[in-house]
C-alpha cells in the first residue's frame, strides 16, 4: 500500500497512549510489552477515500485496526455486481476472519507446531517452534 512506513517503538507507545480507540480496539487488551511486538510489525497507512485495500480472492497477509474513517466490504458477483457485506468504523479490527484463523490453525495443527484441546484451548508446546512457523522468530527474544 502507498504511504506506509515502519514506525519506532517509542513512537507507537506514544501514539497508543493518545489514540482515541486505544482501549476499545483490540490492544487495548495488551500490556506495553505486547504492545512494543505488535510495534516492531507495525505500519501506519492512511488510505485514500476509495482505493482498494484488497481484491477478492488475494491473500490477506495483515491485519490493522481501523482508527478513522470507514472501510467498505465488498463482495463481487460472477455477474460483475458488487454487494456491500459489511462496513468497519473505529475501532474494528481488518484482515484476519474466522476462515483465516482456521485456515491457519489447521495447518500449524498439522505441523505439530500448535495442539488443540478443545475448541477454547489452544496449546504451544514450543514457542520457538511457534515463532519459526509464523516468520518471526526475533519476536521472542
Amino acid at each position: 500500500m502507498h504511504g506506509s512506513q515502519p514506525i519506532g517503538l517509542s513512537d507507537v507507545l506514544q501514539r497508543c497512549e493518545h489514540c482515541s480507540v486505544r482501549h476499545r480496539a483490540v490492544c487495548g487488551a495488551m500490556d506495553s510489552v505486547q504492545i512494543g511486538k505488535l510495534a516492531r510489525m507495525a505500519h501506519r497507512r492512511k488510505i485514500p477515500a476509495g482505493q482498494t485495500i484488497v481484491s477478492d480472492g488475494e491473500p490477506v497477509d495483515f491485519f490493522a485496526n481501523i482508527v478513522s474513517g470507514a472501510v467498505k466490504l465488498i463482495k463481487t458477483l460472477p455477474d460483475g455486481r458488487q454487494q456491500i457485506v459489511g462496513l468497519l468504523f473505529a475501532p474494528d479490527f481488518l484482515g484476519l476472519t474466522i476462515e483465516t484463523v482456521s485456515r491457519h490453525l489447521t495447518r500449524l495443527k498439522m505441523a505439530n507446531v500448535i495442539l488443540l484441546g478443545s475448541n477454547r484451548l489452544i496449546m504451544v508446546p514450543n514457542a520457538d517452534h511457534l515463532a519459526q512457523a509464523a516468520g518471526q522468530h526475533d519476536l521472542l527474544h
